[in-house]
């Protein structure tokens, strides 16, 4: 048990929603939260493995169930779930009807030379890119056929 706490780490009630569908076949002397608030903690600060700080699991158990847990497309049923969450606790539906489309021109590097374009509106040489949010502005998924999921 961990003494130290961050900022980054789940509270008890979002552990509580998301523990059952963490697919585990592995008995693991570290509990699964303190894995999980490991990759929270990386993600919110930025850091390399290496420097996950020595309250949490080995850096090298921490990576290989990030690994694990995007191949097998468990972070995106985590989203999914949470954001359905949110949507009935806002009283929505948990799908959303209605999305907003909006997009970003971010300027290339000066040694890029693939998918470079020019938006004439910002005359900004560089990529373009897009984003779906709901209503309650959780970003969209697209599945193949380009539905907002």
């Amino acid at each position: 048990m961990r003494i130290k706490t961050y900022s980054s780490d789940l509270s008890a009630k979002s552990w509580q929603v998301i523990k059952n569908i963490l697919p585990v076949k592995r008995k693991s002397k570290w509990d699964l939260s303190e894995i999980v608030n490991a990759i929270f903690y990386l993600t919110k600060n930025g850091c390399v493995w290496r420097d996950i700080p020595g309250e949490f699991p080995p850096w090298q158990t921490v990576y290989w169930y990030y690994r694990q847990w995007v191949k097998d497309g468990t972070w995106d049923n985590i989203n999914r779930l949470l954001i359905a969450n949110n949507r009935m606790m806002e009283d929505k539906e948990w799908q959303p009807t209605t999305a907003i489309i909006d997009s970003q021109t971010t300027k290339n590097t000066s040694t890029s030379t693939e998918n470079i374009g020019v938006d004439g509106g910002k005359l900004i040489k560089g990529r373009k890119r897009f984003y779906v949010v709901d209503t309650l502005g959780n970003l969209g998924q697209f599945c193949g056929s380009c539905q907002f999921l």
